[in-house]
């Protein structure tokens, strides 16, 4: 994906996380399109951007979040236009920059909650982690490439066999005859 691409897919994305910051399941799909180009682009705004719509998704069907919802989208509103202002002049850092000043409003908002938040957060550096394994990435490269911890994202991938879903596993018998033949060339 061309640099221009990537500059209209991520204002795309942040345009769609401000007209649906009150739909968990809009955001949730956000959060796997953003993941799929983060993926292919490996350009840091496009993990933020899963990251802060997989974020918003969670916490807003938190009743204790829902009900500040109009503070939370406020005070987000704000980073977003920033976002949006970096991508255009194709500063994506500055761009992530900007979206990470979200989670710390979510975070700012309820103390009581603030380890909540954390616990998401970490979840989704998890989630996107796991989807980079199985789309066949290295362990290792997807967790450089989150910050994620490398147990929780074999622990993830192993629970919800995200493999499947990207159609990269192969059978036991299939597993077998790759080892027996690195075996054999190994003698």
């Amino acid at each position: 994906m061309q640099e221009k691409e990537e500059k209209k897919e991520a204002i795309t994305f942040l345009y769609d996380i401000t007209r649906n910051v009150n739909n968990p399941a809009r955001l949730r799909d956000i959060f796997e399109e953003s993941t799929l180009i983060f993926s292919k682009t490996k350009n840091k705004i496009f993990f933020t951007i899963a990251l802060v719509s997989y974020l918003l998704s969670k916490v807003i069907q938190k009743p204790r979040f829902r009900k500040k919802i109009d503070i939370i989208t406020n005070r987000s509103s704000k980073y977003i236009g920033e976002a949006i202002k970096f991508v255009n002049e194709e500063k994506f850092d500055l761009a992530s920059n900007s979206l990470n000043e979200i989670i710390k409003v979510i975070k700012d908002i309820d103390e009581k909650d603030s380890r909540y938040v954390f616990d998401i957060e970490e979840k989704g550096k998890t989630k996107i982690a796991a989807v980079l394994y199985a789309m066949g990435f290295s362990l290792e490269t997807s967790v450089l490439m989150t910050g994620a911890q490398m147990g929780d994202v074999l622990n993830y991938s192993g629970r919800t066999k995200f493999a499947d879903r990207f159609g990269r596993t192969i059978s036991e018998r299939e597993r077998l005859k790759i080892a027996r033949k690195l075996i054999k060339k190994g003698k």
